[in-house]
């Protein structure tokens, strides 16, 4: 007979502050919820989901010694990644934690024929990624919600297996 014996540590905890990235004013009620992952790569959510106080300050407990991403989002605001540092003690430091606007991106089409621009398709990939969707008649398509960062937008021809990507950067600020 085999036996096996593991031993877990308390956990850690962690701490810090979520604020406007414009502004820097504190953002109450922020949600901080803790992933999992395996070599730096996100897997899951883990746990409860947290709350930022009245100064946008946050104390989270669970995490462990290894590295502890966290997911920080608040309603108007794009969903941003953190990673914590461990500090003396048993405590995780994520310092101040800003958070951007969502943003929108309009996509406009223009040709030099009849061209029906709703048979036209577009893919949108970056930090999340839309599905087909469909032109309007003037050749417009809107995104909007979307985080900063870099995306690529790929018009798929009518009728055709030809696509043409275009890279878009949303600036954070």
């Amino acid at each position: 007979r085999r036996e096996v014996v593991l031993e877990f540590n308390e956990p850690f905890r962690g701490q810090g502050q979520v604020v406007d990235a414009k502004t820097s004013l504190p953002i109450p009620g922020a949600s901080i919820q803790i992933l999992t992952h395996l070599d730096g790569k996100r897997l899951e959510k883990r746990g409860s989901v947290w709350l930022a106080n009245e100064e946008g300050r946050f104390a989270i407990e669970g995490l462990s010694s290894r590295g502890n991403p966290i997911d920080v989002s608040a309603q108007g605001y794009a969903i941003r990644t953190a990673f914590g540092v461990g500090l003396s003690g048993r405590t995780i430091e994520f310092g101040v934690v800003p958070l951007y606007p969502k943003q929108s991106l309009e996509i406009q089409l223009i040709g030099h024929g009849q061209e029906e621009w709703t048979s036209f398709l577009c893919e949108l990939s970056g930090t999340t990624t839309f599905a087909d969707r469909h032109f309007s008649s003037a050749g417009r398509l809107e995104y909007e919600g979307l985080s900063p960062g870099s995306y690529v937008a790929r018009v798929v021809y009518p009728g055709q297996r030809t696509y043409r990507d275009v890279t878009v950067l949303l600036n954070p600020g």
